[in-house]
């Protein structure tokens, strides 16, 4: 089966740095709440990351997630791009021309819980970072 990403896949997965350390569930809130000064919602990261992991796009280690290194040079070349990490439209339309086949069955699932801890732990360091520039 073919994954198919809609715009809101690739405004979050475009949240991923290009290293080996990837990101925490509240770290990705961050960076897409600063790409699209918008905070996802529980589902949308859900499903977001559900056709990350099953299309091997993205890797789970723990309670991080990470690109995979065959998509890190699409990144690379999207990054590079005009509007680079603020235009995921970019990243939508490379992985729109992309035949991704699902290959595996894993799902994302997050609780309510979990999602609002990692939204108060976003908001407490963005908080703190304000503070500290007065």
């Amino acid at each position: 089966m073919n994954i198919k990403f809609t715009n809101t896949d690739a405004w979050i997965l475009m949240g991923f740095p290009i290293n080996d350390e990837g990101v925490s569930l509240s770290e990705l809130i961050g960076r897409c709440d600063a790409i699209n000064h918008a905070i996802p919602t529980k589902g949308e990261i859900e499903i977001a990351l559900t056709k990350g992991v099953q299309s091997d796009i993205v890797v789970q280690d723990g309670n991080r997630f990470k690109l995979s290194n065959e998509f890190v040079p699409l990144y690379e070349e999207v990054y590079k791009s005009k509007g680079g990490l603020f235009a995921f439209e970019n990243l939508h339309k490379k992985l729109k021309k992309l035949i991704i086949n699902q290959s595996n069955d894993l799902r994302i699932s997050l609780s309510d819980k979990e999602f609002k801890l990692a939204c108060e732990e976003y908001t407490e360091q963005w908080t703190k970072l304000l503070k500290n520039k007065k």
